[in-house]
């Protein structure tokens, strides 16, 4: 959790990091006009009204955490964009390494095959060398 930044550490004390995340990855961000950075802008209400968009993207009990917790309150969240990116990225190129389709890596991940090679080239950029004699086996990615 310490790779986080500090707005999504403090939601997560409340609601938990996957939960967090999840909240953050599927509420609309905004762009601030001066810097262009991604930020999430969430009102938490200070009652939860039995229907409200919380309730659909974390489910009752963590919704009502965050109104207990944050209650009539604006937060500013960080988008976690580059962190999503970077988790993509290493999902691709795991699939591309399966032996997956590259068709159907893009059509899962609704990726182009450009954005597929520069995740294969920069997962091998961080993997270790292989041995010459057991990539025979394997198609080329």
């Amino acid at each position: 959790m310490n790779a986080l930044p500090d707005s999504i550490q403090t939601l997560a004390e409340v609601i938990g990091e996957s939960a967090a995340l999840t909240l953050v990855r599927n509420w609309p961000p905004s762009t601030s006009s001066s810097s262009g950075r991604h930020r999430v802008i969430v009102y938490i209400p200070a009652t939860l009204p039995d229907r409200h968009r919380l309730i659909d993207i974390l489910g009752h009990a963590d919704a009502q955490r965050l109104v207990t917790h944050f209650g009539g309150e604006l937060l500013f969240l960080a988008s976690c964009f580059a962190a999503g990116a970077h988790d993509r990225r290493e999902r691709i190129a795991r699939a591309v390494a399966s032996g997956m389709p590259r068709d159907a890596i893009a059509a899962e991940f609704g990726v182009s095959q450009t954005t597929i090679k520069r995740a294969v080239r920069g997962a091998r950029a961080v993997m270790p060398p292989v041995h010459a004699g057991v990539l025979n086996r394997y198609p080329r990615a």
